[in-house]
């Protein structure tokens, strides 16, 4: 296991247990913020993913545009970076 936050870890493990349960799912985030659930997430558990899908991103994410995909073996974290001049 990676060294991570126990904030983070607890985050992690929690989304991937929901997917055990209901299947992976996605959240879109733009301007760091959720924008939508893809997937086999449930509506009645919208707010609790998103808690720790932001917790995730706004942890790990360079920019403010991106994605957390999350699965049975993982959670990962897609982003838009700006290289800026």
């Amino acid at each position: 296991m990676e060294h991570l936050p126990l904030k983070l870890y607890q985050a992690s493990e929690r989304l991937k247990a929901y997917t055990r349960i209901a299947g992976s799912f996605a959240i879109a985030f733009r301007g760091g913020r959720p924008t939508g659930v893809s997937g086999q997430a449930r509506e009645t558990d919208y707010a609790l993913l998103l808690e720790d899908a932001g917790t995730i991103f706004q942890s790990t994410a360079l920019g403010e545009d991106g994605i957390v995909l999350v699965s049975p073996e993982g959670v990962r974290v897609a982003y838009k970076a700006s290289l800026g001049a």
